[in-house]
This record gives C-alpha cells, sequence and structure tokens, in this order.
C-alpha cells in the first residue's frame, strides 16, 4: 500500500496518456484499413471489440486508483493488501502473456470469458455503506476479468492477421 503514497502523479499520467495514445493509434489504423480491399483489411470487428474492451479496463483502472486515494480512510486496509497485490500481478499477466490460445484449439482450452462477467446483473454494493472497500474489490475483479478479455482480443487479431498473411 506504500506505493499509492509515493508514486508519482505525473508518472500515473503519462503511462495513462501513453496507453490512450496508443488505442488512439489503433483507432486511427483500423479507420485507414476500410479503405483498403477486403482481401488485406484487418479483422476489423475484433479490433472494435479489443478497443472497447481495453478502454473498459482503463475505466476501471482509474477508478481504482481514484478510490484507493480519495476514500482509503473508508477501506479496510489490511483485507485489500492481498487481493489488490494479486489483481495486479494477474492484470499484469494477462496483459504481457503472448501465449494464450483464444480459439481453444490444439489441446489448450480457451479462457471462460463470459462466466468471468456474467450478463445478468449483479448484486451492488450498497452505495450508503461509508465502508468502500467492497466496491475496490468489485472493481478488481472487473479489472481481472476485462485484462483477461483484452488478451483474449489481441490474440485473436494477431491469429487472423496471421492466417491471412
Amino acid at each position: 500500500m506504500q506505493s499509492i503514497d509515493t508514486e508519482s502523479e505525473l508518472t500515473w499520467r503519462l503511462a495513462r496518456r501513453e496507453v490512450y495514445d496508443a488505442l488512439s493509434a489503433l483507432v486511427q489504423a483500423s479507420a485507414r484499413a476500410l479503405a483498403e480491399p477486403r482481401a488485406v483489411q484487418p479483422p476489423v470487428a475484433l479490433l472494435e471489440q479489443l478497443q472497447g474492451h481495453s478502454y473498459q479496463l482503463l475505466g476501471q483502472l482509474s477508478a481504482i486508483k481514484s478510490l484507493l486515494l480519495l476514500r482509503r480512510d473508508r477501506m479496510q486496509m489490511d483485507l485489500i493488501e492481498q487481493p489488490l497485490a494479486t489483481a495486479a500481478a494477474r492484470i499484469e499477466h494477462a496483459l504481457t502473456l503472448h501465449a494464450v490460445n483464444p480459439a481453444g484449439a490444439g489441446g489448450t482450452p480457451a479462457v471462460d470469458l463470459d462466466a468471468s462477467l456474467p450478463a445478468v446483473p449483479e448484486t451492488l454494493p450498497d452505495p450508503h455503506q461509508q465502508d468502500a472497500t467492497p466496491r475496490l474489490l468489485r472493481r478488481l475483479a472487473l479489472s481481472e476479468a476485462l485484462a483477461l478479455r483484452v488478451q483474449t482480443d489481441s490474440q485473436r487479431v494477431l491469429t487472423e492477421l496471421n492466417t491471412k498473411a
């Protein structure tokens, strides 16, 4: 938890800006690709899905940072230290791992993403409850699931590009 206090706001902003710039470049490249013949176009629908999940993940991570900075006094710090560290490790692993098999072919089953983000509305934490710990834990879980989706989306795009080449 010490890293939250000592982390430079400038470092956070620069990292966030870098991610948004990369996503913006992806959006622009996707738009330009639509002018190309269909045979050489990248998988635009998959790229749009990747972009959407990436923006959702960024939103969750920003909300987590805000909760940690603004609602720290309303959290049970002993209950969130381990989930926070675990979520950070899982998200980092999901966003840096390149050996995913999204289609589930070749012996390794794909991650069941539908189970990680259910379509049925969940019971949300009470907004009037003073303890913000349940809200943070919920956002951590959503971030982990979204990181897996970003990973799987990117692998699907790469697989599609490799089959066209």
